[in-house]
């Protein structure tokens, strides 16, 4: 029985829209005019997990409608201050309209990584590309 798979590498960063207000810190933290930080603009490449989705996650989550389909989703994250994502953008989904897009934004609310990545650097308002993929299910 081949077990539901997911791709725990994160791919190229997708930088988030671009800097607001003044030139990030070597943080990449951009800054307002008052030098409040506003958004932190490098991508986490190294997240440290400490918990991720498990193959009953996949079975529980994958779309009915995608019976016997492969899906490739990639979705772009924020993370909060507990390592968690508060909300994905799905940049990707391979097929269309199958649901796995909206399958991938439930199952990255299992995933949780550490507060600093493995650069060290704080996860807390950075954004992280997640790459997924769906196996069709055991026969």
């Amino acid at each position: 029985m081949a077990p539901l798979v997911i791709i725990a590498a994160v791919l190229a960063a997708i930088a988030s829209s671009g800097p607001q207000g003044g030139a990030p810190d070597a943080a990449g933290a951009s800054t307002d005019v008052a030098g409040a930080p506003t958004t932190i603009d490098k991508p986490v490449i190294h997240p440290a997990w400490t918990r991720l989705p498990s193959a009953g996650d996949f079975a529980r989550l994958r779309p009915v409608r995608a019976r016997g389909a492969k899906g490739v989703v990639t979705a772009r994250c924020l993370i909060d201050e507990a390592g968690e994502f508060t909300s994905c953008d799905v940049i990707l989904e391979n097929p269309a309209g199958k649901g796995f897009g909206e399958a991938t934004v439930k199952l990255s609310k299992l995933f949780k990584m550490k507060t600093t990545d493995g650069d060290g650097l704080p996860v807390a308002g950075r954004r992280l590309t997640l790459p997924v993929v769906w196996y069709p299910e055991p026969q």
